[in-house]
């Protein structure tokens, strides 16, 4: 599998042992693929190294990688349409407040 600019990326143990929360999490970081090349990829990450830092980062393929996730394009994104508010279901078209 060779990642796409928009998957996203789930890391396996990349932050280091003294810097975690919790040791038994094997799964520990994401990013978001914005750059493929032969040696790795690029990804957009927050947090990095558990510094409270954001940064684009080159990794290589398969180093600390779970695995990644791909949304499929026909994706649509419904769950607007339930008002937690009031419990009912919207039945109009979804508009939305920021240009697409």
């Amino acid at each position: 599998f060779l990642p796409a600019r928009g998957d996203i990326v789930i890391y396996r143990n990349i932050v280091p042992p003294e810097k975690k929360d919790d040791v038994n999490t094997p799964t520990d970081h994401m990013g978001i693929v914005v750059f493929v090349d032969q040696n790795g990829f690029q990804a957009a990450e927050g947090n990095i190294g558990n510094e409270n830092m954001s940064g684009v980062i080159h990794r290589k393929h398969h180093v600390n990688i779970e695995g990644f996730i791909r949304i499929d394009g026909k994706y649509e994104y419904d769950g607007w349409k339930y008002d937690y508010k009031s419990g009912e279901i919207r039945t109009e078209p979804f508009t939305p407040t920021v240009p697409v």
